[in-house]
């Protein structure tokens, strides 16, 4: 399990603090919206972590995600991915005008009110829309905020599901520092240390990097290859071949 979640230093919490996840979301969808509208090309432009995606394509995920959450269409976690893809597919002669506007009428659906308990649901849904966020920004070569909503809430879940994955290969636990926060992954005291940017781990922990690109990550000079199968977990795996470079692709 996870553990010290979020350990916070007091120098960089102004720029590292949980807010209201529809508001992460909705940062997220503005983000994307305005990438789109004012770079009309990168409707048609390749992503090159989502292997056959263009931008447009990327929209209309979010938008089948979107509407399964808010229709609360999403009963066995394990269906997720057909019921996306079937989505996407009815989605397929949108244009990305007509994508972003009901993207915006969905997403006030997803609203939770003040100390109500946030849906798993909702959760997942920030996550992947800032893992896609960042996929756009990686295509048109353009940073992620360090200050984004989204990151705080989005590692810690990639946090857990790593943990998770790394407890069920029957790998001793290791920690996950940041610079604005740290986990144990897995169960039992850390033997090692992972350390990196909040962005290399990020995309680390969301099957962005490859086994060699995780691999040269700090790893407090312990080889990295016996916990590197437990990287493959829920829907991510790591690329065969790198999609992306690691190092500054996070403003400061």
């Amino acid at each position: 399990m996870v553990t010290n979640q979020q350990q916070y230093r007091e120098e960089s919490a102004s720029s590292w603090q949980r807010v209201p996840l529809h508001q992460a979301y909705g940062r997220c969808r503005e983000n994307i919206a305005g990438l789109l509208e004012s770079r009309p090309e990168a409707a048609g432009l390749p992503v090159p972590a989502c292997p056959d995606w263009t931008g447009r394509d990327l929209v209309a995920h979010l938008v089948a995600v979107c509407r399964l959450v808010a229709d609360g269409a999403v009963r066995d976690p394990a269906d997720i991915r057909v019921m996306v893809a079937e989505g996407e597919q009815a989605l397929r002669e949108a244009g990305v005008a007509e994508l972003l506007t009901e993207w915006s009428q969905l997403s006030g659906r997803i609203e939770v009110p003040a100390g109500q308990p946030v849906p798993r649901n909702v959760r997942v849904m920030t996550m992947d829309a800032f893992t896609h966020e960042a996929d756009l920004r990686r295509a048109l070569d353009l940073p992620v905020p360090a200050d984004h909503p989204a990151y705080p809430d989005a590692l810690d879940l990639l946090a857990t599901g790593l943990s998770a994955s790394v407890g069920a290969h029957g790998l001793p636990a290791f920690r996950l520092q940041a610079p604005h926060a740290d986990w144990t992954i897995g169960t039992g005291e850390p033997v090692t240390t992972l350390r990196g940017s909040e962005y290399d781990l990020y995309r680390s922990l969301a099957g962005r990097r490859t086994a060699g690109q995780i691999a040269a990550l700090d790893w407090g000079g312990t080889p990295a290859g016996p916990w590197l199968p437990a990287f493959t977990w829920g829907p991510f795996t790591p690329p065969t071949e790198a999609t992306e470079t690691a190092g500054a692709a996070q403003a400061g």
